[in-house]
């Protein structure tokens, strides 16, 4: 008896939950006439450190694939962010902040930007993120600074809005454990020019009061450095006791009780310490301003443009261009449903695959032993036969693995369905030429 394998493991196309968590990917979208630069692609694997956890650290693209391919995937793994990178002829960068699923789009032109590694290079002791480092085991917290709080104009409100929800919020009433804020992402606005400084910061605390002597000690006890050596004194007392070693590093601000709200960690009286609280940038370090604002994802009229000025006759024309692209794409939606329609109620009357393939079965074994009242089931199975044919050249342009509801499909995954069921109805041709030649 053959013991059936049990699956214990979690199918990997399975849908994500919605659990109201902000998920984004990076990606950068080259010009067909030019390739990213090297710099283009450090910055996007920077950006990724600051959105981890909750985002494709370890996404690969590809010449192939278009935006189309990203938008279509983002509903099953649950992407409701987007940020891509890219690069014009003239080397100019841009960022376009995209909310699914239906937009809107923003656009950001970068004027400068700094990458971790540079950064790294100017300071005396560096704090480098690794893809495994424990500061990305939680979100930065968001810290904005001269955004407007209330309603001044529409593009302020938006532009407020779509920043504030690209990182989860802060559950004051469920109370945030102080150990979980070990990183900030720090946005700041500057009214005069409108340029949106982003900065990307790591949370240190250290002990206070203890001497360099001592946090050596400690850093090699947690192997992070050297055991230092000792070869040249008479015991340890006399480097414990170095007054050359005696002065402590200097910390910015001692750590004050929590807010209400946040948890500190339980300690009892022999554990508690005074701690001192640093900032230490990480990178990437980006300039930028915004240059306008579109509806939808990378696709609609232009609702905010900060160079371009139009005139209502303008307007009233890019109005009428997007109208009769709405009711092309209205069209293009209504064939589907009904291509659909047809492909269900076809496989419907054919039946499953296996019914088919029984019958012709049966009608192969009553040839091979011919009798007296079965010359009317051969004929009846021939003519099955060719019905099936002419069914199958008929609706050749259907998938049999086709089952989508078509109320809950964009206009992405329409596209991406007629694609798939002209491939599919294509390779199934080739399939039932050879079943007939092998019958034969």
């Amino acid at each position: 008896m053959v013991k059936a394998k049990k699956r214990t493991h979690e199918e990997s196309n399975a849908p994500v939950e919605n659990d109201g968590i902000p998920r984004s990917m990076v990606i950068k979208m080259g010009n067909p006439k030019r390739k990213p630069t090297k710099a283009l692609s450090a910055l996007v694997r920077d950006f990724r450190l600051i959105m981890q956890p909750h985002t494709a650290a370890r996404l690969k693209e590809r010449k192939s694939n278009k935006l189309k391919d990203y938008f279509v995937m983002a509903g099953p793994l649950g992407v409701t962010n987007f940020f891509i990178f890219s690069q014009s002829l003239s080397g100019n960068t841009t960022l376009r902040l995209a909310r699914t699923p239906r937009g809107p789009t923003l656009y950001f032109r970068i004027n400068q930007y700094s990458l971790s590694r540079d950064i790294q290079k100017t300071q005396a002791h560096p704090h480098a993120l690794t893809p495994h480092s424990p500061e990305l085991q939680n979100p930065p917290v968001l810290v904005m600074n001269n955004f407007s709080k209330s309603k001044t104009s529409d593009i302020d409100a938006l532009l407020t809005s779509m920043f504030q929800n690209i990182l989860p919020t802060i559950q004051v009433d469920a109370g945030t454990s102080l150990n979980s804020v070990r990183r900030v992402l720090l946005l700041n606005r500057n009214p005069e020019t409108n340029e949106i400084e982003l900065r990307h910061y790591a949370v240190i605390t250290r002990v206070v009061g203890s001497t360099r002597v001592i946090k050596k000690l400690e850093a090699a006890a947690k192997g992070q450095r050297e055991i230092p050596n000792l070869h040249h004194l008479k015991n340890v007392a006399q480097y414990l006791v170095d007054p050359s070693a005696s002065d402590s590093e200097g910390e910015d601000e001692v750590i004050q009780p929590p807010p209400q709200g946040i948890s500190a960690p339980t300690t009892n009286a022999a554990q508690k310490v005074k701690k001192a609280v640093r900032m230490v940038e990480i990178g990437p370090r980006i300039n930028m301003s915004l240059l306008k604002v579109e509806e939808g994802l990378c696709s609609g009229k232009t609702l905010y443009h900060s160079v371009q000025k139009r005139s209502e006759k303008e307007i009233r024309a890019l109005e009428k261009a997007h109208e009769k692209k709405d009711a092309e794409r209205a069209k293009r939606r209504k064939e589907q449903e009904e291509n659909v329609r047809r492909k269900r109620e076809l496989q419907a009357a054919k039946g499953t695959r296996k019914q088919r393939g029984l019958e012709r079965a049966k009608a192969k074994e009553a040839e091979n032993n011919p009798t007296e009242g079965d010359s009317d089931a051969s004929e009846a199975a021939n003519a099955r036969d060719d019905n099936d044919a002419s069914d199958a050249s008929d609706f050749s342009d259907f998938s049999d693995a086709d089952e989508q509801d078509v109320e809950n499909m964009n206009d992405y995954e329409l596209d991406a369905e007629a694609e798939a069921d002209l491939m599919s109805s294509e390779s199934e041709s080739e399939n039932e030429k050879e079943v007939e030649f092998d019958e034969d």
